[in-house]
């Protein structure tokens, strides 16, 4: 339905990607009042995760870009990926307007150092 690769990322840039949602013949899905998670933890947890709260990254998106086409863009901001330079895990949930909820498997999120720290 989707397939991400790991990310790489300069710690403190600002990122968007969108994700496309797809049949299998590669049509978007109708994704409308669909609920799309993106979570970034320091690793896979070993134990039943309860909420996001201790996630490094997390972000929840219900407002779609192309609904029908299946799209939403994950907007991550410079101050969300200003975290230490390793490698970190990342995965992708969803939660369709029957109730149901899949997740898409675990990728690497890496962050690797920045040469320039920008100021405003």
């Amino acid at each position: 339905m989707y397939d991400e690769a790991d990310k790489y990322v300069i710690r403190g840039d600002s990122e968007n990607f969108t994700i496309t949602f797809t049949d299998s013949d590669g049509n978007g899905v109708d994704i409308t009042g669909w609920t799309v998670w993106f979570t970034v933890r320091d690793s896979i947890p070993s134990t039943s995760v309860v909420d996001d709260t201790d996630a490094i990254i997390s972000i929840k998106n219900t407002t779609h870009t192309n609904p029908t086409g299946g799209q939403t863009l994950i907007e991550i901001s410079d101050t969300d990926n200003d975290i230490d330079p390793k490698t970190y895990y990342y995965d992708i949930q969803y939660k369709k307007l029957d109730g149901s909820v899949k997740s898409i498997g675990h990728r690497k999120y890496i962050i690797h150092e920045d040469i320039t720290r920008g100021t405003t």
